[in-house]
């Protein structure tokens, strides 16, 4: 009988663990690099399609309304307002159509570009691709004039809007701006004390007194009236109680003899009269 081989049955190889799994991992990276490529090439699309759809007709802005305006001329609106819309965002997206219409960036460049503009209301009407833009204009209150005679036109806020030349029917303001400015523009004068300096020119008025011309000088004023009479008052005390007292006073006094009235003291009067201070 043959015997039996001794070398039995040949040994399978052994595959090294190491070479099947850099084969898995090469798998790995070439379908995420597969995947990211796909991700990419659908964004792109996307923003390809976003983009094109921007500046499609049947999305741009047929129409834009400007009303209420007077002094601010409507071309000019419409000349900045295509300014601030002809260039794409990030130079792929229109920004005139009536989705992506930039509302608040027109508002803030109408009010830093027109110091007469008080207000900017825009509304988009979507199906009828129609924009509808408001203005509220300021309107002067009164003027504010520097020593060398160059003047402001002041809202009733007493926000310095527009210089102007002439100044006849106004009643005009001086100071309240701290310190020596170049240019008044955009600046409101005595923020603190003008809306006091509003009301008391109104109740001076009440009682028969014209205001001319009404100086700032920190927590005090001066205030000329038309009569030529000066009064001076403290800004930061009870203007409605000093009023009623000045209406007293008057009514006792000779004005046309009187130089000027100081109502700064709470429990007295000082008027000045032939160049001497009478306390009242």
């Amino acid at each position: 009988m043959w015997r039996g081989s001794r070398r039995g049955k040949p040994a399978a190889v052994k595959r090294s663990p190491k070479l099947s799994k850099s084969k898995f991992a090469h798998r790995r990276k070439k379908i995420r690099i597969l995947l990211t490529a796909l991700l990419v090439t659908s964004l792109i699309c996307t923003v390809m399609g976003i983009s094109w759809l921007s500046f499609s007709n049947f999305l741009s802005v047929r129409e834009i309304s400007i009303k209420e305006n007077v002094e601010v001329k409507t071309v000019a609106i419409e000349s900045l307002i295509l300014e601030v819309t002809e260039t794409p965002k990030w130079y792929i997206f229109s920004r005139q159509n009536i989705l992506s219409f930039p509302q608040e960036e027109v508002e803030s460049v109408l009010l830093s570009t027109f110091p007469k503009i008080d207000n900017v209301s825009i509304k988009r009407k979507i199906l009828k691709r129609k924009i509808e833009i408001v203005i509220e204009e300021r309107q002067t209150y009164a003027l504010w004039c520097q020593e060398n005679g160059e003047c402001y036109r002041l809202d009733s806020n007493g926000f310095a809007f527009e210089r102007v030349f002439g100044i006849q029917g106004r009643v005009i303001f001086k100071g309240g701006l701290g310190e020596s400015r170049e240019n008044v523009m955009r600046v409101s004068v005595s923020p603190e004390y003008f809306a006091n300096a509003s009301v008391l020119i109104d109740d001076l008025r009440s009682i028969g007194l014209e205001t001319s011309v009404f100086s700032f000088e920190g927590s005090d004023a001066i205030i000329l009236l038309e009569s030529g009479l000066e009064i001076k008052v403290a800004l930061d005390k009870d203007l409605k109680a000093m009023v009623f007292n000045l209406e007293a006073v008057i009514e006792e006094l000779n004005l046309q003899e009187i130089q000027y009235i100081d109502m700064r003291f709470e429990k007295r009067v000082y008027y000045k009269e032939n160049s001497v201070s009478v306390p009242e």
